[in-house]
């Protein structure tokens, strides 16, 4: 009996050592993802606290990608259309280079849009729920930590009068986007998949819609309401269709009254948005009905109104071209509307391409799993009012997470259905 028992203590020994070193490694892919997606925020405070530039992008993804390498990787036959799909809108925008009068910002175009696909690869082979776990966990430490560091520096970089402007546009420009952004983005994850309760959950959503507030990120906080306000609704939908529920019914209903009603309060009885970058963040609120103001009306004029032949029509003028034929310049510049730019750029074949993509993913979303749809509605939202399609990595990002949560949901619900042998 002893070495039968020894040889056992042996064997759960080393499913002991082989499970701590999966939990390593699922952390260290979680980590370096997060990093990733929020290194555009991390670039700008290294430069702003040492004075000199380091591309942690670049770093941090080809981490990411060495450390999955090592990881457990799983590919399911429903997963491979995806994959498939998207590679053949990469291949294709990577052909358009060739008839695009752009000549070095469509190669710089391409290359993010590879490596934002390589990120969504390796990151939706990842089944296991230990990483969706872990995920969680950075991407809401680094929201909060993010957030603090713009609360901290506001006063340098934003000011009543846009003074930041001055010190490093390019950088300026990502910490201005992302900071707002990625703080509704984690806030929106947390409302969706935590098990917390809905009233911690909307104390997170008031404080983090001042955040975004104060960041004068005026897009990233209606997103994050109406995502939010869908979400909630229907949870409220669905309780009320099945007749159960009426606690997380009632906690539906009143989600709008009170993220209202505390949002007023505070507006209404402290004198902490006088500040001047609260000064600033309301002006440009008010400035959201000023459409001549954002320059969007002229990008969907000049889109719509252009000369296509049916070579352009079919095929778009090549990737990278929007900046080349709206002002001339070989630089970055997008329509602020994705299907606009895929439509000019790619043609109604890169339209297809994408529509696929993301059909492909969603259509196996059910009723269980809305929240998926609803998480990733955000950075869709994102992208048609700013940002372009190729670096805009939080949409990659919440591509990948959709693929990740929907095995997981898949495989629990597959093991749920499984009836033991002494049952039978």
């Amino acid at each position: 009996m002893e070495p039968g028992r020894n040889l056992h203590a042996a064997i759960g020994g080393c499913y002991m050592i082989d499970g701590d070193r999966r939990v390593i490694w699922t952390n260290l892919v979680a980590l370096l993802a997060v990093l990733f997606l929020f290194s555009p925020v991390f670039n700008f405070y290294f430069f702003f606290y040492s004075g000199f530039y380091i591309n942690f992008t670049s770093i941090f993804l080809v981490s990411f990608v060495l450390v999955s390498c090592f990881d457990q990787i799983k590919i399911k036959k429903n997963d491979l259309l995806t994959y498939s799909i998207g590679l053949l809108l990469i291949c294709y925008a990577g052909f358009s280079i060739i008839y695009s009068p752009s000549e070095n910002y469509s190669k710089v175009k391409f290359f993010f849009l590879f490596c934002h696909y390589v990120f969504f690869v390796f990151l939706s082979f990842k089944k296991g729920k230990g990483l969706e776990e872990c995920i969680a966990k950075y991407l809401y430490w680094s929201a909060i930590i993010s957030a603090l560091l713009f609360v901290v520096n506001s006063s340098v970089i934003l000011g009543s009068a846009d003074k930041g402007r001055e010190l490093n546009e390019g950088l300026n420009a990502s910490i201005y986007l992302m900071t707002g952004f990625l703080v509704g983005f984690s806030s929106l994850h947390f409302l969706i998949f935590s098990n917390h309760s809905n009233s911690f959950k909307i104390m997170v959503l008031v404080l983090s819609s001042v955040v975004i507030l104060y960041t004068g990120s005026r897009g990233p906080m209606i997103f994050l309401l109406i995502c939010s306000f869908f979400y909630f609704s229907f949870l409220g939908v669905g309780s009320f269709s099945r007749f159960i529920d009426k606690k997380r019914l009632v906690w539906s209903g009143a989600f709008c009254l009170v993220f209202l009603l505390a949002f007023f309060s505070v507006l209404g009885f402290t004198d902490v948005f006088k500040a001047d970058e609260f000064s600033r963040a309301f002006a440009r609120l008010y400035k959201l009905s000023d459409l001549s103001s954002t320059g969007r009306i002229k990008h969907f004029d000049f889109v719509l109104n252009a000369d296509y032949s049916i070579f352009q029509l079919f095929l778009g003028r090549g990737l990278g071209s929007y900046g080349y034929y709206i002002y001339g310049l070989d630089s970055r510049e997008y329509p602020h509307n994705i299907f606009l730019e895929l439509w000019f750029e790619l043609g109604v074949v890169g339209i297809l391409f994408f529509l696929i993509f993301i059909v492909s993913i969603f259509v196996r979303v059910g009723r269980s799993a809305m929240g998926i749809f609803f998480f990733s509605l955000y950075p869709f939202f994102e992208l048609m009012k700013s940002s372009s399609f190729s670096d805009f990595r939080p949409f990659w990002f919440a591509c990948a997470i959709s693929v990740v949560v929907l095995g997981c949901r898949k495989k629990e619900a597959a093991n749920s259905m499984r009836v033991p042998l002494g049952k039978i």
